[in-house]
């Protein structure tokens, strides 16, 4: 329980979404030749992987909102309020992750995802 906060699924669901869309690039090449024919096409599947992104965090934050209510004395008033509440906070903190991972990146200091990753091991 002590390991359990607002960026608790850290990198995690930015890590699968990218996982995925490789795996698509790889099974089929159609896709991979449409997402690498312009810069417009990149950048759509880069929002396509944001969002998918965000909805596995949003499936891990409902698991983890169970689990949570699952602790007895932990959660005052369980409920459908404290889970939308919880996976609104998760969701929120994975794009923050990325929304911070993107400024890193931007601004020169390396790939900011794999920067995320490693500095918790640092």
């Amino acid at each position: 329980i002590e390991r359990v906060s607002i960026l608790a699924l850290g990198t995690t669901p930015i890590i699968s979404a990218l996982l995925l869309v490789e795996l698509l690039r790889l099974a089929s090449q159609r896709f991979d030749g449409w997402a690498g024919a312009t810069v417009v096409n990149a950048r759509l599947v880069d929002r396509y992987t944001l969002v998918g992104a965000l909805l596995l965090a949003a499936f891990q934050g409902a698991g983890l909102a169970g689990a949570l209510e699952g602790v007895s004395h932990l959660v005052t008033e369980p409920g459908l309020a404290f889970r939308i509440g919880t996976v609104a906070t998760f969701v929120a903190g994975t794009a923050l992750i990325a929304w911070l991972a993107t400024v890193i990146s931007r601004h020169g200091l390396g790939s900011g995802l794999w920067v995320l990753v490693l500095v918790p091991y640092l």
